[in-house]
């Protein structure tokens, strides 16, 4: 018993190879087994036990390729949201900031727009942060218009946004950089490989071009479904890094198989053109 009966199919996750093989049980109560393996690794089912997994796959796959269908906008209305500040940080958020330096919190200025702030802090420093602004009576404590207050969920031990309003302006902080999620009211964090980035390239306070490029990309691919004039803007202003491997590197673990085409599609500025060629992208 237990010998192999025939190779059924060879299959690739990521950059590996496995053949999946129908085996003899090695009792005759335990039926067939499925052998998924390689020369490195060896994983085993009971059949039915695999084709229920087979199953569950086939279903996945039909139901992204559903939400690919009709997950993107026809109809061409684009949120345009504030204009982006191009004369510096306002007197609110550098003085905020200072709060914020002086009680040895790390943090990121993503950007600023005509009456709002956006800024991400070290999750490190998670408690320190909420102790000051709950002591600080300058700082008012609001609820976030994509937060959990208004049936927005949070996954992989994500912290949810915060917002605040100080002196005159509305600043908003992450402790991960988000992406929203095909799932309806769903915020996810961006690839750990971006989150980490943002707290080791340099010591600057504003955010890594990088980061922040894939950063309103994002927000425009999954949240926006369509390209505001600010984030065009963006994307222009940094169409030089469409051509740098490090963003294709941080692209991908977001994109995956798409990255080729999206780099393609960037540089040429064809960004009209986005968000229905991902959501039909059928490759990945």
């Amino acid at each position: 018993m237990g010998e192999k009966i025939r190779d059924l199919k060879k299959i690739h996750i990521g950059k590996a190879e496995f053949m999946v093989e129908l085996n003899e049980g090695y009792t005759k109560e335990q039926g067939n087994v499925m052998h998924i393996q390689n020369e490195r690794f060896r994983y085993l089912f009971k059949e039915q036990d695999f084709l229920h997994l087979c199953a569950e796959i086939l279903r996945a796959e039909s139901e992204l390729d559903y939400l690919k269908e009709h997950s993107f906008k026809t109809d061409n209305v684009v949120p345009q949201g504030n204009s982006l500040r191009k004369d510096g940080l306002s007197d609110s958020l550098v003085s905020f900031l200072k709060l914020l330096a002086d009680k040895g919190i790390n943090f990121r200025v993503i950007e600023e727009g005509d009456s709002f702030s956006t800024v991400i802090v070290d999750p490190e420093d998670r408690n320190s942060f909420r102790s000051l602004v709950k002591s600080d009576q300058d700082i008012k404590i609001l609820s976030h218009p994509f937060g959990e207050m208004f049936g927005y969920r949070f996954l992989y031990k994500m912290d949810p946004f915060e917002l605040y309003r100080y002196d005159g302006r509305y600043i908003e902080a992450f402790y991960q950089l988000p992406c929203m999620s095909t799932t309806e009211k769903t915020w996810i964090p961006l690839d750990r490989s971006i989150q980490k980035k943002i707290w080791t390239a340099g010591e600057s306070e504003r955010l890594d071009p990088i980061c922040y490029y894939i950063y309103r990309l994002c927000w425009a691919v999954f949240k926006d479904k369509g390209f505001s004039d600010a984030t065009v803007e963006v994307l222009d202003e940094n169409l030089p890094l469409t051509e740098d491997d490090e963003l294709r590197k941080y692209l991908q673990p977001v994109f995956f198989n798409f990255t080729d085409e999206l780099l393609m599609l960037l540089k040429e500025k064809h960004y009209s053109e986005i968000i229905e060629r991902y959501y039909t992208y059928i490759n990945y």
